[in-house]
Protein backbone atom coordinates (compact mmCIF):
# COMPACT_ATOMS: atom_id res chain seq x y z
CA UNK A 1 0.00 0.00 0.00
CA UNK A 2 1.06 3.56 -0.45
CA UNK A 3 3.19 5.02 2.70
CA UNK A 4 1.42 8.70 2.57
CA UNK A 5 -0.01 9.20 5.81
CA UNK A 6 -3.19 11.06 4.45
CA UNK A 7 -4.38 7.16 4.24
CA UNK A 8 -3.93 6.25 7.77
CA UNK A 9 -5.90 9.64 8.91
CA UNK A 10 -8.62 8.69 6.43
CA UNK A 11 -8.07 5.15 7.65
CA UNK A 12 -8.44 6.18 11.72
CA UNK A 13 -11.15 8.91 10.59
CA UNK A 14 -13.50 6.08 8.23
CA UNK A 15 -13.00 2.89 10.94
CA UNK A 16 -12.86 4.44 14.30
CA UNK A 17 -15.28 2.20 15.39
CA UNK A 18 -13.85 -1.35 14.28
CA UNK A 19 -10.32 0.04 15.26
CA UNK A 20 -11.88 -0.09 19.06
CA UNK A 21 -12.58 -4.09 18.45
CA UNK A 22 -9.84 -4.89 16.08
CA UNK A 23 -6.81 -5.53 18.62
CA UNK A 24 -4.45 -6.43 15.67
CA UNK A 25 -5.06 -3.11 13.76
CA UNK A 26 -5.16 -0.68 16.34
CA UNK A 27 -1.11 -1.34 16.80
CA UNK A 28 -0.74 0.20 13.70
CA UNK A 29 -2.32 3.33 14.62
CA UNK A 30 0.95 4.85 15.93
CA UNK A 31 2.49 3.73 12.79
CA UNK A 32 1.88 7.03 10.55
CA UNK A 33 2.68 6.20 6.81
CA UNK A 34 3.65 2.95 7.20
CA UNK A 35 1.18 1.96 5.20
CA UNK A 36 0.37 -1.14 8.06
CA UNK A 37 -2.81 0.44 9.40
CA UNK A 38 -4.65 0.45 5.93
CA UNK A 39 -3.10 -3.54 5.04
CA UNK A 40 -4.40 -4.53 8.48
CA UNK A 41 -8.23 -3.12 7.57
CA UNK A 42 -7.62 -4.83 4.38
CA UNK A 43 -6.46 -8.03 5.54
CA UNK A 44 -9.28 -8.32 8.49
CA UNK A 45 -12.09 -6.90 5.99
CA UNK A 46 -14.24 -9.85 6.96
CA UNK A 47 -14.64 -8.64 10.50
CA UNK A 48 -15.43 -4.83 9.30
CA UNK A 49 -18.69 -3.78 10.60
CA UNK A 50 -18.85 -0.12 9.79
CA UNK A 51 -20.35 0.36 6.43
CA UNK A 52 -17.76 4.17 5.98
CA UNK A 53 -15.29 1.67 6.72
CA UNK A 54 -15.64 -1.15 4.66
CA UNK A 55 -16.83 1.11 1.94
CA UNK A 56 -13.44 3.24 2.15
CA UNK A 57 -11.05 0.26 2.02
CA UNK A 58 -12.78 -1.20 -1.00
CA UNK A 59 -12.30 2.03 -2.45
CA UNK A 60 -8.92 2.08 -1.99
CA UNK A 61 -8.25 -1.17 -2.92
CA UNK A 62 -9.62 -0.64 -6.39
CA UNK A 63 -7.79 2.75 -6.73
CA UNK A 64 -4.67 0.77 -5.18
CA UNK A 65 -4.27 -2.04 -7.57
CA UNK A 66 -5.42 -0.10 -10.75
CA UNK A 67 -3.26 2.72 -10.50
CA UNK A 68 0.29 1.09 -11.13
CA UNK A 69 2.31 3.99 -9.85
CA UNK A 70 0.72 3.16 -6.90
CA UNK A 71 2.13 -0.36 -7.10
CA UNK A 72 5.14 -0.41 -8.93
CA UNK A 73 7.88 -1.42 -6.57
CA UNK A 74 5.15 -4.27 -5.86
CA UNK A 75 6.41 -6.83 -8.18
CA UNK A 76 9.76 -6.00 -7.01
CA UNK A 77 9.45 -6.27 -3.44
CA UNK A 78 7.27 -8.95 -3.19
CA UNK A 79 8.08 -11.61 -6.23
CA UNK A 80 9.02 -14.34 -3.86
CA UNK A 81 5.76 -14.16 -2.17
CA UNK A 82 3.90 -13.90 -5.78
CA UNK A 83 5.88 -17.29 -7.02
CA UNK A 84 5.55 -19.25 -3.51
CA UNK A 85 1.87 -18.00 -3.43
CA UNK A 86 1.26 -19.02 -6.89
CA UNK A 87 -0.57 -15.30 -6.92
CA UNK A 88 0.39 -13.89 -10.31
CA UNK A 89 -2.47 -15.38 -12.29
CA UNK A 90 -5.93 -16.95 -11.34
CA UNK A 91 -7.56 -19.67 -13.91
CA UNK A 92 -10.49 -18.79 -15.48
CA UNK A 93 -12.02 -20.58 -12.13
CA UNK A 94 -10.39 -17.97 -9.80
CA UNK A 95 -9.21 -21.11 -8.05
CA UNK A 96 -5.59 -19.16 -6.91
CA UNK A 97 -6.82 -16.87 -4.88
CA UNK A 98 -4.00 -15.38 -2.44
CA UNK A 99 -3.60 -12.67 -0.29
CA UNK A 100 -0.01 -11.39 -0.73
CA UNK A 101 -0.74 -7.68 1.09
CA UNK A 102 1.52 -8.54 3.66
CA UNK A 103 4.15 -7.91 1.68
CA UNK A 104 2.60 -4.17 1.19
CA UNK A 105 3.39 -3.58 4.66
CA UNK A 106 7.35 -4.09 3.70
CA UNK A 107 7.11 -1.73 0.60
Amino acid sequence: MTHDPRFDDAAQKQCSKDLKILDACIDHTDERGSGRLVTCLYEHLANITEPSCRYFINQLQSVVFNDWRLTEYFTDACMGDITKLECGRLDDENEKVCSPTLCYSYI
